[in-house]
C-alpha cells in the first residue's frame, strides 16, 4: 500500500533518569526489496547450487531447508523447487516468504573480427541470458587492454595474432567467458621506380612495393587521370610536362598504401 510514497521513520531517545547523562543512538536503515530472488545458475559438468537470500535485519530465520540465516544454499536444484523461508521481526511480527526455483544462465559471446595494422578493431557482444540481464562486462586482450564497455573497441598497431577474452556476469550471479583468436594484417609500403625521360622516349614505370609477411601485392596505377594494373605501367611523353603518377597497393587481405 505504500509503493511510491514517501516514507518517514522518527527516531527518539530519553535522557539518562539520573539526569547526569543525554540519550543517545546509532541508527542504520536500508530499504530492501520484501521477497527472495529464487534464480539459480546452471553449472555445466559441476555441482549446481542454488543460494537463497531473504531480506536482512530480521530476528530469526527459519528456512525449509533448515537453515536459520538469512541465507540458505539448495544443492542440486529442481526447476519449480519451492523453498520457504518465516522470518521474524524483533518485536515479534511473523512473516512468510516463498521461493520458486528458476534456472538462470549466462552465455558469453562476441562476433571475431581481423583488420589492417592500425585500424580500429571492433568487436560486437553478443552474449545472452536467460531470465536475467547483463550486470557487469569484462575485455582483456593479450596486448594488455581491457575494456568495461557493452563492446570492443581498440587499435592494434602491430600486425599478428592476437586473443580476446570477454567475461559477462548477469544480476542474478550467473559468469560465463570465452575466449577468441583474431588477426591484425601486415600493410604494403607502397613505392615507385622511375626515372626522367625526354619527349618521344617511353618510360616504364615499376611498382617496388613491399610487405613484411612477402605476400603477393596487387598494383593500381593511376597516371593523369588514365588508369591501369599489373606491376609496371607503360608511359609515352609527347609533350615536355610534370606527370602525376598514383600507385595503390592492395594485399591479399585488403590492407593497402597510396
Amino acid at each position: 500500500g505504500y509503493v511510491g510514497q514517501n516514507v518517514t521513520i522518527d527516531f527518539a531517545t530519553g535522557d539518562c533518569g539520573q539526569g547526569a547523562h543525554f540519550g543517545y543512538a546509532y541508527v542504520e536503515a536500508s530499504c530492501a526489496p520484501f521477497f527472495i530472488d529464487s534464480r539459480y545458475c546452471e553449472v555445466e559438468n559441476g555441482l549446481n547450487l542454488a543460494v537463497l537470500t531473504a531480506p536482512a535485519g530480521f530476528q530469526t530465520y527459519q528456512w525449509s531447508t533448515g537453515a536459520t540465516g538469512n541465507i540458505t544454499t539448495v544443492v542440486n536444484p529442481q526447476e519449480g523447487q519451492v523453498v520457504t523461508c518465516q522470518i521474524t521481526s524483533v518485536n515479534g511480527c511473523i512473516a512468510n516468504l516463498q521461493a520458486i526455483l528458476t534456472p538462470s544462465d549466462a552465455v558469453a559471446s562476441f562476433i571475431p573480427e581481423s583488420v589492417c595494422a592500425g585500424d580500429t578493431v571492433n568487436l560486437v557482444n553478443t552474449s545472452t541470458f536467460q531470465n536475467a540481464i547483463q550486470d557487469s562486462i569484462y575485455w582483456s586482450s593479450s596486448d594488455g587492454f581491457t575494456s568495461t564497455e557493452l563492446d570492443f573497441e581498440h587499435v592494434f598497431t602491430n600486425p599478428g595474432t592476437y586473443q580476446i577474452e570477454l567475461f559477462v556476469e548477469s544480476d542474478a550471479g550467473c559468469v560465463d567467458s570465452i575466449t577468441q583468436t583474431i588477426n591484425i594484417f601486415d600493410i604494403p609500403v607502397a613505392d615507385i621506380s622511375s626515372s626522367d625521360a625526354c619527349v618521344g622516349q617511353n618510360i616504364e614505370l615499376s611498382s617496388t612495393s613491399s610487405i613484411a609477411d612477402n605476400t603477393t601485392l596487387s598494383n593500381f596505377w593511376a597516371i593523369n587521370g588514365l588508369s591501369s594494373t599489373g606491376n609496371t605501367a607503360p608511359l609515352s611523353t609527347l609533350i615536355a610536362d610534370t606527370l602525376s603518377v598514383q600507385l595503390i597497393s592492395i594485399s591479399t587481405n585488403n590492407c593497402s598504401d597510396t
